[in-house]
């Protein structure tokens, strides 16, 4: 089905701010490689491939609103938050399109600081996005620092579907409103 003028508009906009995002992620990325004294990453941002992702994550979010928020007699009416549909699918998104790529692929790649920056530059901007639409939603947010590690692995070489990140948006999104100190996915000690 053809978008309307308003729905192009919409993902125009969010397009546009995304691109900035993204640039704006590379030159830190570039940046604390550089305070390390490493080589910098050489990418930049496939505008065709983040409109991808940016429109697959507005047609995705439309369906889950058709589907649980228009259909009243579904049990689970229940809306969850913008930031938390927009964290999910524009993490599931940005990771399978992964539209921030080196400019020239080089023949033999560099097992350095800046090839590992590189092979991971999407996951950490997808979370960095994420970051974003939770903390401006909640005006705060913050990840626990040995929690991204993993949480970078999981979106590189596990299938985390779209229900399970909206779990664990979810999750993220009530533990930080509640103020747990964890500031993500925080599980108490099992008493024994």
């Amino acid at each position: 089905m053809p978008l309307t003028s308003e729905e192009e508009n919409k993902i125009k906009t969010r397009l546009v701010e995304t691109y900035s995002l993204a640039k704006r992620h590379i030159d830190k990325t570039n940046e604390k490689l550089k305070r390390k004294g490493e080589r910098e990453i050489d990418a930049g941002v496939d505008v065709r491939l983040l409109r991808l992702a940016v429109k697959g994550a507005y047609d995705d979010i439309e369906r889950y609103k058709d589907y649980h928020l228009r259909n009243k007699r579904h049990p689970s009416a229940s809306p969850l938050s913008n930031a938390i549909k927009r964290s999910a699918y524009m993490c599931k998104w940005i990771c399978k399109f992964k539209p921030l790529r080196e400019k020239k692929i080089p023949d033999a790649p560099k097992l350095d600081a800046a090839g590992a920056a590189m092979s991971s530059v999407n996951e950490i901007f997808a979370l960095d996005l994420s970051r974003g639409y939770i903390g401006g939603e909640l005006k705060k947010y913050r990840y626990r620092e040995e929690y991204i590690q993993e949480f970078i692995y999981d979106l590189s070489y596990r299938h985390l579907g779209e229900d399970a990140l909206l779990h664990i948006f979810s999750n993220i999104f009530q533990d930080v409103k509640e103020g747990n100190d964890t500031g993500i996915l925080y599980f108490p000690k099992q008493k024994t």
